[in-house]
């Protein structure tokens, strides 16, 4: 399924200014333009964490930018029970960028400094915001179906 800019902005929770100054300095945001759907739910998650590196690490997204064209490769190619097993693990001293199991972070924790961002925590988000009704329910039939017998024209 594709969503419209305004629709990702919203699942996102993010400004159309932040939209529009993102799309200018994310590579692989620069490629969807336009108003028409064009993104999808991996894209959204992409943008769920680059918001949390932005707000919440006080990150400008410029230091993204060569990080962007893995980060959202990862979150449009792996499907999303996978993912929600793994972390994000970001080197920016060396702009490296990768997806893996909590035990080999570890492992990694020798590489020097690095920001490690769990995968699950937005995944549940997207995936109730993306299923959420908008208040229109389907309602029950008054009536039971019925099966139609065919007949043969003579």
């Amino acid at each position: 399924m594709k969503y419209t800019p305004l629709q990702i902005r919203e699942i996102v929770n993010i400004s159309q200014e932040t939209l529009r100054h993102w799309r200018r300095v994310l590579p692989p945001l620069k490629e969807q333009n336009g108003y028409a759907p064009c993104f999808t739910a991996g894209d959204a998650l992409a943008l769920k964490i680059v918001k949390e590196i932005v707000e919440t690490l006080q990150v400008r997204v410029q230091a993204l930018q060569p990080l962007a064209n893995e980060l959202f490769n990862i979150c449009r190619g792996i499907n999303w029970p996978r993912l929600e097993q793994q972390c994000l693990i970001i080197r920016f001293a060396d702009q490296s960028i990768e997806a893996c199991q909590g035990s080999a972070i570890l492992k990694d924790a020798e590489a020097g400094a690095m920001v490690v961002v769990a995968f699950r925590p937005h995944i549940e988000g997207l995936r109730s915001r993306l299923t959420e009704s908008d208040g229109q329910y389907q309602y029950e039939m008054p009536f039971p179906p019925v099966g139609l017998k065919k007949t043969s024209i003579a």
